[in-house]
């Protein structure tokens, strides 16, 4: 520190008048204290030149403070302290809302395979399931042998029939006739018509008829098939279509005569006749 040497020579020496010029070159600092300087000896002008960091810390009083000044910048976040210890276990909060479902996680590996379970009962039987596709045709299997056909033959044949179309005491044909000759085995099938009517007083009446057949080898009877139709009438002055149906079976081979039969015990009463039909079906 500069001292005027004229202030500090008169502090240090009082009223004494000083012969030697003493400079600041011939202090060294730090030399003088407070101590070596008289109460009051210096004044204004002499320590017009020193400044805060003349003095040591506490010895300038403090001044009144100042306006405070802008904020500076927010400093670098200091290190973390160390953690504290942990506080008192809390009360249990309210359960909160559920979560939305997470997305499902992918499949974990599969399992070794267990053992066989016992078998369960049989379960009821399901519906039939649809039909399947055609499958490819086979080959084609050898040709049988022919079977006998169905209709061998057929004849037909009008006519008054015998007796002169008329009815008589015992059975005959009253009607046409068709001739056939069959095979072992063969059945035939007889439809036959007879108009039959009478102009005499009460009519016709106690006509029997049946379907009837008869072999061509000599002497040989006539047949009856069935029960028959009896006790036919006709009023007098009327006329009647008679008619009756019959499958001859069992016969042995040979010809024979198909028609309608039948005989009346009143015959002269049946005079009133027509022409009749008759066509037969002859099949295995």
């Amino acid at each position: 520190m500069v001292v005027s040497l004229i202030a500090l020579f008169v502090a240090l020496g009082g009223s004494s008048y000083a012969a030697i010029k003493i400079t600041g070159k011939n202090v060294k600092d730090g030399s003088l204290t407070g101590k070596d300087i008289k109460k009051n000896s210096l004044g204004t002008n002499q320590i017009a030149g020193l400044k805060a960091n003349d003095f040591s810390p506490g010895q300038l009083p403090a001044g009144a403070a100042g306006v405070a000044g802008p904020a500076g910048p927010i400093g670098p976040a200091g290190a973390k302290g160390a953690d504290g210890a942990a506080g008192a276990k809390g009360d249990k909060g309210d359960t909160g809302t559920g979560g939305a479902k997470g997305a499902t996680g992918p499949v974990g590996p599969a399992g070794a395979d267990g053992n066989n379970g016992t078998d369960g009962a049989d379960g009821a039987t399901g519906p039939a399931g649809p039909a399947g596709a055609d499958g490819a045709a086979g080959t084609q299997g050898p040709q049988g042998s022919a079977g006998p056909s169905g209709v061998v033959g057929f004849a037909s044949a009008s006519g008054p029939g015998p007796n002169a179309g008329g009815v008589g005491t015992t059975v005959e044909f009253i009607g046409v006739a068709v001739q056939a000759t069959i095979a072992a085995g063969n059945k035939v099938h007889l439809t036959a018509t007879k108009a039959l009517g009478s102009g005499a007083a009460g009519g016709g009446n106690a006509l029997n008829l049946w379907a009837c057949s008869r072999s061509t080898a000599p002497g040989a009877p006539i047949a009856q098939a069935g029960g028959g139709s009896l006790g036919m009438t006709v009023p007098q002055g009327q006329r009647h279509q008679y008619s009756i149906n019959h499958v001859f079976s069992g016969m042995a081979a040979g010809t024979y005569l198909f028609g309608l039969c039948g005989s009346s015990s009143n015959p002269a009463n049946w005079n009133s006749n027509e022409f009749g039909y008759a066509s037969i079906l002859v099949f295995n």
